[in-house]
Order: C-alpha cells, then structure tokens, then sequence
C-alpha cells in the first residue's frame, strides 16, 4: 500500500499515511504525510527475536499490536473523503471514519481467511485455536466498510461468495517498484535453464504440486532456485525430499537480492494452492522474468498465456510440469517480457474509481 499511498501524494489527493513503520526505513519522499505509530511495532519484533524459550505466544502479540494500530489510528483521523485500511486492523478505524463523514473503505492485499483457512485446512494442517475469532474479526470489518479495493480478480470472487456485493468491490492489480525491479542486460543462452521460487516454504505456497512437477521434468538441463524462509518443519522437510533433483536454497532475500536472482532467472514459478494477488509476479515480470502461475495466484490477472507467463489449474503437477518444459523449449522465442502496469496506472485507477462514485 505504501507504493500506492506515494503515487496519490504526487497528484496531491493524499491527507496522511499511517504506518506501523518508522520513517527511516520507508524513506518518504520530502513532505509525504506520514504518521508514525512504531512503538509497538518496534516491540513485536523485539519479542519475535527472542530464543524460543524466552519468545512468548506470538499470535497473542501480533494480534496486541493490530489492536493497538487500529486504536491510535482511529483517535488520529482527522476528516477526509475516504479512510482506506487493511483487515485485521480496521475496525475502531472504520467506525471512526463513519463518524467523520468519510467513505470506509478496505483494502485486501490477500484473500478472505476464510478461504485461506479452507485451503490450510484441505492441504492437511490444523489452525490455530484463535483462527475463528480472527476470521469473525476480519468479516466485522467487511460489514463496516462501504467499499473493497482488491489487487486481483481472485479476491473479487471470494468476497462476492461472502455476500458482498460485486459493486461494491473494485479490481486494482499492484505492480513494482521500478527503482528496485529493472530488467537486466539480454540474457545469454545458457546451457542450463533457471527456474526460479520466490515465496515461503508451505504448503499453501503449492510446494507438494511443484514437488511432483519436478518429477515430470527432463532428468538434466534445468535447476531450482528457492527463495524465502521455511516455515518450520514442512519446509525442511521439503527441501529434505528434494535433495535429488538440482535444487538450490537461497534462504531469506532482500528486495534487491532478489530482484538479482528474477534477473538471473528464466521462469518464475508460484504453483500457489491460494495467492490473494502474489506480488512476486509483477516484481518478476519487472525484471524480464515470465510467470507461471497457478489459476489461485491473483497475480494471473497480469499475464498472457505463453507470452509473458502462463496459468495451469491449481493442484495439477501434470499441467504445472507441461508448462515449465513448454518454458524450457521455446523461453528464447518468446519477445521481451515487461511489466506494462505501474503504481502510477493503479492510483490513477483509483482516482477514476473516486471521481464514479467509489472512494
């Protein structure tokens, strides 16, 4: 959303910008309207640092500072013709933004936990025991608001299978930071072909579909490279079952480490059993990367079968593994790949949307 909120300070529509984040570490831009809320952001990921045993339940904590967010943001709105926030952290907002006049309206960087709790669910792991409370919180918050402002078309579909109504809920895909995500020089044929993972290692991210893909795949001419933290033991316990075939862990990244390595890449795959949108692929697609996708991943809305990515129904290894080999035959045939919507193009969107009627 910060992206975002930096385009609509440059056609001077932004009012403020609250943020869990200090300054230092957004860099705003000279007279950007933040507002600082860190305290207690600064102490959440103090606590999530500590040695397991001194490190207390986390759910309660991050849950302690969105409660914490939603409240000082709240007593800080002055009145405006919109408030925008985020689920989890909306409620107190939203009331508030009523009370002044404003249009509520929230913003779904992923898709409803609902379904998100389904899929967890159907790919064999247990949810935590606060998980319906969490849920009943987040749906409040789609009740308050007035209008939804979603990244792709797959969140658009999950929230009009809530109940809400399609009206009420407008498409606005996300795009890149271009100063980060450039494409590199023209890539040399290589006689190895470089895929590329970019995400955490769950089950959620699709890895028991990429698995049996990668069984599918010819026995040489291609590698793996894994970008993103584990997620306890199902993601070294992945790795662990992948150590035959050419697999290469990179661990955690940084934004430009990774721009280096979607550089570097020819396919990008995000085989995800659901994505709300998967910022990846448009950070990918920035960098001359093409996508494959799975039909989940919202991020689809970006793509063009077989010129700049390609789509396969989630949960299929045999489709999956038919796209990645029709990448590895014919990736120097295909035209140079761009990322053609900017942040630029997502907040004039939005103005548009305003000035319609929306928010």
């Amino acid at each position: 959303m910060y992206e975002m909120a930096v385009e609509l300070y440059r056609r001077e529509v932004l009012a403020a910008y609250h943020s869990g984040y200090p300054g230092w570490k957004l860099k705003p831009p000279a007279g950007f309207p933040l507002r600082e809320h860190v305290w207690r952001t600064l102490v959440t990921y103090g606590l999530n640092r500590l040695p397991g045993a001194m490190r207390p339940e986390m759910t309660r904590v991050f849950r302690w500072q969105d409660d914490g967010f939603d409240r000082v943001v709240a007593e800080s709105l002055e009145p405006s013709a919109a408030v925008h926030a985020l689920p989890g952290q909306a409620r107190a907002t939203l009331r508030r933004a009523k009370e002044l006049g404003a249009v509520p309206v929230l913003n779904h960087a992923t898709g409803p936990l609902r379904s998100q709790g389904e899929v967890l669910v159907a790919a064999g792991q247990k949810l935590g025991d606060g998980f319906e409370e969490l849920v009943a919180r987040h749906e409040e918050e789609y009740n308050l608001a007035e209008k939804h402002v979603v990244g792709s078309s797959v969140v658009r579909d999950q929230l009009v299978a809530l109940g809400i109504e399609i009206g009420r809920v407008r498409v606005i895909p996300y795009s890149a930071d271009r100063a980060v995500f450039f494409p590199g020089p023209p890539r040399e044929r290589k006689d190895v072909f470089r895929f590329l993972f970019a995400g955490q290692l769950t089950a959620r991210k699709g890895l028991g579909t990429l698995r049996s893909a990668l069984e599918a795949l010819p026995s040489t001419g291609w590698e793996l490279v894994m970008c993103g933290p584990t997620d306890g033991r199902f993601g070294l316990e992945w790795l662990a079952a992948v150590g035959k075939f050419p697999v290469q862990w990179r661990g955690s990244l940084g934004r430009r480490e990774l721009a280096e390595e979607m550089r570097g890449a020819d396919v990008l795959v995000l085989p995800s059993l659901e994505e709300g949108f998967g910022l990846v692929v448009p950070q990918a697609l920035a960098c001359g990367c093409p996508c494959v996708v799975s039909d989940r991943v919202g991020a689809k809305d970006l793509l063009r079968h077989r010129e700049n990515g390609s789509r396969f129904p989630v949960g299929s290894a045999e489709f999956l593994a038919m796209e990645m080999r029709w990448w590895m035959d014919h990736r120097a045939d295909v035209g140079p790949v761009r990322l053609e919507w900017t942040w630029a193009d997502a907040a004039e969107a939005l103005i548009r949307w305003s000035g319609e009627g929306g928010s």
